[in-house]
C-alpha cells in the first residue's frame, strides 16, 4: 500500500498534486531502506552475464543510496529552479515575464559592459 501510494503520488499529471522530493523521501516505503538487498533482480540476463559483476554494483548503489541520505543536522538550502537558474530558457522566461536578473547576470552584463565602455 505504501509503495501504490508513492507511485501513484509521482504519478499525478498536476504539479501542484504531485509528491515533493520530501514526501517522497518521507515515504514509509521508501524511508525503510538504507541498503541495497543482497540480491540482484532475477532476470535471465542479469543471472547468466551479470552475476559476476554485481557485488560491485551493489556496493556503488549502496554508497549512492548513503550520499542521498542527508545529514539532518547540517543546514541545507534548495534552489528555486524558476528563481535561480542559470539556463538560456530560465533568461528568455525571466525576460519575458519582467522578473528582475538573478546576480549572476547583473555581473555578466556589468562586466560587459566594463569591457565594451574600456574598449
Amino acid at each position: 500500500s505504501d509503495c501504490k501510494d508513492l507511485i501513484k503520488g509521482c504519478l499525478k499529471t498536476n504539479p501542484e498534486e504531485r509528491l515533493t522530493i520530501d514526501q517522497v523521501i518521507g515515504n514509509k516505503w521508501i524511508a525503510q531502506y538504507n541498503a541495497v538487498p543482497p540480491t540482484p533482480l532475477l532476470t535471465s540476463d542479469v543471472l547468466k552475464e551479470e552475476n559476476e559483476q554485481w557485488p560491485d554494483v551493489q556496493q556503488g548503489m549502496s554508497l549512492a543510496l548513503r550520499e542521498m541520505r542527508v545529514d539532518q543536522d547540517q543546514p541545507f538550502t534548495v534552489k528555486n529552479p524558476k528563481l535561480d537558474s542559470n539556463s538560456a530558457l530560465a533568461k528568455k522566461r525571466r525576460a519575458k515575464t519582467g522578473a528582475p536578473p538573478t546576480i549572476q547576470e547583473q555581473l555578466t552584463q556589468e562586466s560587459m559592459e566594463g569591457a565594451e565602455q574600456s574598449s
